[in-house]
């Protein structure tokens, strides 16, 4: 992809209104966008701290709630790209922002059930890393189009995916991305049935993990790789596999560490945990949690997160019987919607 021919994914118009609030000079980026001056490095690091912002934006507010403002991120990105001169170490910082932040859009597309939306901004991401010249994040946007994969049962797909990211970093890839892409690969090979591989890509999971130095990783893998988001990671691959047994103290552990500001994913983790639970025979501990995870999930736009707090519903009214279940799905159906 030639540095003129990057292109907006959208018509929208395009807007700085959420940036003005983060970017330290927007007079300054504004005449930038217009042509009239240089890429500078200090508009290059607000726009990385933007996207840094982002990340955590979408774990709180929910994919419906960002995806337009990540679509006007990125169209002002682009433009800087098309329009203004840098030197190519500013370019390739510029190129990386585009490719979280595309990223970013595709995740919440592929939260919002919207999976073809999903992949065409992957796409671009892909050529985004490819021409900022980071094979590790390249590798990072094929390994959330894995998790796609997988989600959508493409299980084949999927392991094909994670192990292409693996291929394309090489030396690139650090131990807490391999963590990474051990802890989702876990998952896939739980959905096919394979408790050998589960097991091993599990245990590796937790390998790579004590080898990893975060203080030396970038900040968008470092959100993915800590000890919460993996455990969470090798509770749900259990949980796929039957072992609701083995699933539990992984998904307690996820539960008890994310940070509040990890609302989708302090949901997320519960709604799994109280399934967990429930297939053990505790149910009292199962209603509770998803209870838990029903007043969580109310503060987000998460189509993935009402989906599983469905499925839990149901299954635990078939599971319990109606009488049981009733309080939380009539909880469920008021605060979430379902």
């Amino acid at each position: 992809m030639h540095r003129r021919g990057f292109l907006a994914l959208t018509g929208s118009a395009l807007t700085a209104v959420a940036l003005q609030a983060i970017v330290a000079d927007t007079p300054r980026l504004a005449a930038v966008a217009r042509g009239r001056h240089g890429l500078d490095e200090q508009v290059v690091t607000d726009l990385e701290r933007l996207a840094e912002l982002r990340r955590g934006m979408d774990d709180q507010l929910g994919g419906g709630a960002l995806h337009d403002a990540l679509t006007s991120d990125l169209r002002l990105v682009t433009q800087l790209l098309s329009n203004t001169s840098y030197p190519e170490g500013l370019g390739n910082r510029l190129y990386a922002v585009a490719a979280e932040l595309a990223r970013l859009a595709g995740w919440c597309c592929h939260d919002a059930g919207a999976q073809g939306a999903a992949q065409r901004h992957w796409l671009v991401a892909l050529r985004a890393a490819e021409q900022a010249q980071d094979r590790a994040l390249g590798a990072h946007v094929l390994t959330v189009m894995g998790v796609q994969a997988a989600a959508v049962g493409n299980l084949r797909e999927s392991i094909t995916l994670y192990n292409s990211a693996k291929h394309i970093a090489g030396t690139s890839l650090g131990a807490t991305q391999r963590a990474v892409i051990a802890g989702v690969s876990a998952g896939a090979y739980a959905r096919s049935g394979d408790a050998r591989e589960t097991a091993a890509q599990a245990d590796e999971t937790f390998t790579y993990l004590e080898q990893s130095r975060p203080e030396n990783d970038p900040p968008w893998i470092v959100y993915w790789g800590t000890k919460a988001q993996l455990s969470g990671d090798a509770g749900a691959a259990f949980l796929h596999l039957g072992d609701p047994t083995k699933a539990v103290p992984h998904l307690r552990t996820a539960v008890d560490n994310l940070p509040p500001s990890c609302v989708r994913d302090r949901a997320h983790r519960r709604i799994r945990l109280a399934t967990a639970q429930l297939r053990t025979g505790d149910a009292d501990h199962a209603l509770a949690t998803a209870h838990e995870a029903t007043d969580i999930a109310s503060r987000l736009s998460s189509g993935k997160v009402r989906d599983i707090l469905g499925d839990f519903c149901r299954e635990a009214t078939g599971t319990l019987g109606n009488p049981a279940a009733a309080g939380l799905v009539d909880h469920a159906r008021t605060t979430v919607k379902l």
